[in-house]
């Protein structure tokens, strides 16, 4: 444990899943350079937090604001307050809890991050790693020790390590290796859209990759179609804003240029058509 560290605003950390403190805003660019633009939300929550401040980096006050900060939002969720019959009693149940967790974190999990730990709580709380008995340091050791060998974090991370790999020695990269890094991509895609029924295509890659397979193969009479539909939801969704009315006079005098918007949703609306005519896995809940 580090005993001389600049004051860091730990809520925020948490609040951020994982970003550097508010006064060290210059480490940002790094701790998150070279992240995976494939990653879904799920996935890059996992990534981040590991990349997050360790818990074992923060001297021992910080440590303590954190740790007691990831014990509220968990009591908070549950709908609990800490033991004690007045303020006093539960500052004093809260500190010494946390000064537990964190010799049970250095000693057990010495490369957990405070992000890690809050993650670990939230799913652990929803019994997403099974029964758990009380709310205390041996539920939490369990939670965090159940996250950190998830095998979704694995999954996530490998991905992450993967393109990581690719952007290091990206010359040295055969045609097939880049090709799995784009595979990968769509199939992540598509098991967040049935997931969720959301379409997360950064740069529409996953969208070019199968038109250039031949698998998006439209006539013209249906890339108008899905065009029109794509004008359609753009323009209804601007009609539905709520807007000043000095707004709304600016854009009657100036109307904004809405078809490379429409471009996109069309490329997005190709997708799920795609993904839509694909038989789901034996098992698998579809949106």
């Amino acid at each position: 444990m580090k005993t001389n560290t600049n004051k860091s605003n730990l809520p925020a950390i948490i609040r951020n899943s994982g970003s550097g403190p508010a006064k060290q805003g210059n480490l940002l660019p790094e701790r998150y350079s070279g992240i995976s633009p494939f990653l879904s939300k799920h996935d890059l929550g996992f990534v981040k937090a590991a990349r997050a401040i360790k818990v074992s980096d923060l001297s021992q006050p910080d440590a303590l604001k954190g740790i007691i900060e990831c014990m509220n939002i968990g009591y908070a969720e549950l709908g609990l307050t800490p033991p004690g019959s007045h303020s006093e009693n539960r500052k004093e149940h809260l500190v010494g809890m946390a000064n537990l967790i964190i010799t049970d974190l250095a000693f057990y999990f010495p490369q957990v991050t405070l992000a890690e730990v809050v993650q670990a709580i939230r799913k652990g709380i929803r019994k997403e790693y099974g029964e758990y008995y009380g709310y205390n340091v041996i539920a939490i050791h369990f939670f965090v020790e159940e996250y950190l060998k998830s095998e979704e974090r694995a999954a996530a991370m490998e991905r992450q390590e993967r393109y990581r790999q690719s952007q290091e020695a990206s010359e040295n990269l055969t045609p097939g290796q880049q090709r799995q890094i784009l595979l990968d991509g769509l199939k992540q895609c598509l098991e967040t859209y049935r997931k969720t029924g959301r379409i997360i295509d950064f740069g529409h890659v996953n969208y070019q990759l199968l038109v250039d397979d031949g698998r998006i193969n439209l006539t013209n009479e249906q890339k108008q179609e899905i065009y029109e539909i794509a004008e359609w939801q753009i323009q209804r969704e601007k009609e539905t804003q709520e807007l000043s009315l000095s707004k709304q006079l600016y854009l009657i005098k100036n109307p904004p240029d809405n078809k490379p918007e429409v471009i996109s949703r069309a490329k997005e609306l190709s997708l799920k058509k795609y993904f839509d005519s694909l038989e789901p896995p034996a098992g698998v809940k579809v949106h």
